[in-house]
């Protein structure tokens, strides 16, 4: 919000938002080391190391897919329709 206020009035939209999205992929990371971290040290405690290590894998491949892969696919899917809206709803409303 600091770097919005700041520079927005200077004609730096482009570097406001390539910041904003890096910072919000590295807390999209770090919020999943975090998790993947709880469960390893739950897990861990109540189970052992093999098994803390199974489910944080687990956790984190989960992550990967959520916010990777299936973006990914989405995007695919999507990009042979000319770039159409992903929802034709919203286009009718905005209309």
């Amino acid at each position: 919000m600091a770097f919005h206020r700041f520079l927005f009035r200077q004609r730096q939209r482009p570097w406001i938002i390539s910041a904003a999205n890096a910072s919000a992929v590295a807390g999209l990371f770090c919020f999943a080391a975090l998790c993947a971290g709880v469960i390893y040290f739950v897990v861990d405690i109540v189970l052992g190391f093999r098994s803390a290590l199974i489910a944080a894998i687990c956790v984190g491949t989960f992550f990967l897919l959520l916010w990777a892969a299936v973006p990914g696919v989405v995007r695919l899917r999507h990009h042979d329709d000319n770039h159409a809206p992903l929802n034709p709803d919203i286009e009718r409303n905005h209309s």
